[in-house]
């Protein structure tokens, strides 16, 4: 019984040793993105750019390529780096030069973001090598934007905000919730 019992024990605690030496953590500085260690150590600039999400794998992240066109104009696309080698993929096909917040799927497989081809900001969902871009929930003219987009723990559907409510849209892009922040106050 001694042995069932070290092996289980032994086979919970492998895979929890095995990832907390290869853990990181992603944050952007002047302009630049960087992984650490989860304690804040061995940090290391792996690109340029804005808004990184890191892969739930931990091997890529997510974030914002930014280039200057003019005094007051930019250009954003979204963009992959692989960690372990430094390659940086633009998503140059993402029909639009105004891309932000990349949020990736539990299994790493896609990017939620939020993306402006028009005058007013869409959710799209683009996988995660670039290919099959689509429209999860186009905005409308004089439609407040929504906002900070996260998948749900199950993939079925996303949560964003437009500062005042939390949304919940399915992956057909029709509203399943929507919770007003004075509601949630007064419970």
């Amino acid at each position: 019984m001694r042995r069932i019992i070290a092996l289980l024990f032994a086979l919970a605690a492998s895979p929890a040793s095995v990832f907390c030496g290869d853990r990181h953590i992603a944050f952007e500085r002047n302009d630049a993105i960087y992984i650490a260690n989860l304690d804040g150590t061995g940090e290391k600039k792996i690109a340029d750019g804005i808004f990184p999400a890191i892969s739930p794998d931990g091997t890529r992240v997510a974030f914002n390529t930014v280039e200057k066109t003019s005094a007051t104009s930019f250009v954003r696309h979204m963009a992959v780096v692989d960690v372990a080698t430094g390659k940086v993929d633009v998503f140059k096909d993402v029909p639009s030069d105004n891309s932000y917040y990349p949020s990736w799927t539990a299994d790493g497989k896609q990017i939620l973001f939020t993306t402006r081809p028009h005058e007013v900001w869409d959710l799209a969902v683009v996988n995660s090598d670039g290919t099959n871009f689509h429209v999860l929930k186009p905005s409308v003219q004089n439609e407040v934007t929504r906002y900070s987009p996260i998948w749900a723990r199950d993939g079925q559907s996303v949560f964003c905000e437009d500062m005042a409510n939390i949304y919940q849209i399915g992956l057909d892009g029709g509203a399943r919730a929507m919770e007003d922040q004075q509601d949630r106050a007064e419970r």
